[in-house]
């Protein structure tokens, strides 16, 4: 069986389509995160407090309530992450690309993140650009602050779009670029 080639750390994807890329290559350590999967993580610590809280109580509601929370976001999060990046994966091959206008990143503030460093906590990156017909479109990728300093604003970068809903884009340099830590 012929094995799909794996994007390497710091690799190039071509501008224009077909671009090799795998859901492998999605899962390799990337900069970028999943708004659902971050929000799986304050689930997980909210109800592990609930749960916590419960048994030092002794309040079985607040128990019951933390383990089915608990139980929740265990499965929200590893499958919202398999859906966004198997998304990522047909753009990334399949999409036209065109320049996009970086815009200042804003941090996201998430509860499992409050202790963390800037390089370890979670922005969303902005960034517009032009389709063919002259339309300015919006989008924004939530990303890893280890790449604030790789992205610039006021910088261009090539973003892949769906020509169908032009708001699902996503950077290129986004798909080959590897969190340090």
């Amino acid at each position: 069986m012929k094995r799909a080639p794996v994007v390497t750390p710091g690799a190039r994807l071509p501008y224009q389509p077909p671009r090799p890329y795998t859901l492998r290559d999605c899962y390799r350590g990337r900069v970028w995160r999943n708004p659902l999967a971050a929000l799986a993580k304050d689930g997980l610590v909210l109800g592990a407090a609930l749960a916590l809280s419960g048994l030092a109580y002794a309040e079985d509601a607040f128990l019951a309530l933390g383990v089915v929370l608990i139980a929740a976001m265990v499965i929200a999060g590893p499958l919202s992450t398999l859906r966004a990046n198997h998304a990522r994966v047909r753009l990334l091959r399949a999409a036209p690309a065109v320049r996009a206008r970086l815009l200042r990143p804003r941090r996201v503030f998430l509860l499992h993140e409050m202790f963390r460093g800037k390089r370890e906590r979670t922005f969303v990156q902005p960034y517009t650009f032009e389709l063919p017909d002259g339309r300015a479109v919006t989008g924004k990728a939530w990303i890893c602050g280890c790449a604030l300093e790789k992205l610039p604003p006021d910088s261009l970068e090539w973003v892949a779009y769906d020509p169908a809903r032009p708001t699902r884009s996503l950077p290129l340099r986004l798909a080959v670029m590897v969190a340090p830590h």
